[in-house]
């Protein structure tokens, strides 16, 4: 066994533990590869162990649970009430990118441009259908309590 291994070992184990015998052979037998051996380190971590346990029985002097359970609830309800992009707003311009997608066959430009940029046949479909697939994660995305009201899905308990 290494002084590594020792030291993880040694901080693995419960408050006020007995070292196993392996550990206890390692301690007796270190000689130390930085100038202090594990039965120095092992000393000096249960005295700070040891002062840390003075301090650790002194009770709070008041509760604050209530006070940050306040403060959560005041930031929830806050997020809760940002004014953001109406659902109409959103519905418009789903009509719109939809509508402008539709109209591009009657277009008299594309025709032209294809002659140009024979690229344009794959790479159009693509880009509009990636349009339409961000539009629709960022509205799924803003929407999701009305949406899951909408579809009468049960929302995940808060932990």
């Amino acid at each position: 066994m290494d002084c590594e291994d020792f030291m993880r070992s040694f901080l693995n184990l419960d408050n006020r533990e007995a070292l196993p015998p392996a550990l206890e052979e390692h301690r007796k037998n270190c000689r130390g590869p930085h100038g202090k051996n594990c039965a120095q380190l092992y000393e000096e971590l249960l005295r700070l162990m040891e002062s840390r346990a003075v301090y650790g029985n002194i009770p709070p002097e008041k509760d604050i649970v209530p006070a940050v359970m306040a403060r959560i609830a005041s930031a929830e309800s806050a997020a809760g009430s940002r004014s953001g992009v109406s659902t109409g707003n959103w519905i418009g311009t789903g009509l719109l990118i939809l509508a402008g997608m539709c109209l591009i066959p009657f277009s008299t430009i594309l025709p032209a441009l294809a002659l140009s940029m024979p690229w344009l046949s794959i790479t159009l479909p693509l880009v509009l259908g990636s349009v339409i697939t961000i539009y629709a994660m960022l509205f799924t995305g803003s929407h999701m309590k009305a949406l899951s009201r909408f579809f009468g899905l049960r929302q995940a308990p808060r932990m």
